[in-house]
């Protein structure tokens, strides 16, 4: 098992502690021609649904690609999944999540979760409270009308 992958089996328990059905997906982050993201996890209850990019680095800043974000958000957009990118860094148990339209953007247009983006970010207390923005205010550079006709007839 990757290291990657480690620490998406952690924040998966951490999930199932909190009643979250979730599934992990194979073969996320590049490595197939389909978008999805690394983590689908959602609750009934608590009428929450997210799909997020996961990362965890021992440095100060999570990196994301700019195909991992249009992946993960054009993914959230069909599914109904709020999009998150969720950034766990050495030394802090916590898991910080945020919209991709809020994680900073790097010259390359590549996004980014910096260590001192910690407090403005959301975290598993947030998801559980239902504490989310909506679905559109997550997205990067959607026009969302045109971009769910689009996968309407795709």
């Amino acid at each position: 098992m990757g290291k990657g992958e480690h620490y998406e089996r952690e924040l998966m328990d951490r999930l199932k502690a909190e009643g979250f059905a979730y599934t992990r997906t194979p073969g996320s982050g590049g490595k197939t021609t389909e978008a999805r993201p690394d983590i689908v996890a959602g609750h009934r209850h608590l009428d929450v649904t997210i799909a997020t990019e996961a990362k965890f680095r021992s440095g100060g800043s999570c990196p994301y690609k700019s195909e991992e974000i249009l992946g993960l958000e054009s993914w959230a957009l069909k599914f109904g999944a709020t999009p998150l990118l969720a950034a766990r860094f050495s030394r802090d148990t916590t898991w910080y999540f945020l919209p991709p339209s809020q994680a900073n953007e790097t010259p390359s247009g590549n996004r980014s979760i910096r260590k001192a983006d910690r407090d403005d970010a959301l975290t598993l207390e947030d998801i559980i409270t239902g504490d989310l923005p909506p679905i559109e205010e997550c997205l990067t550079r959607w026009d969302v009308e045109s971009y769910a006709e689009r996968w309407r007839t795709a």
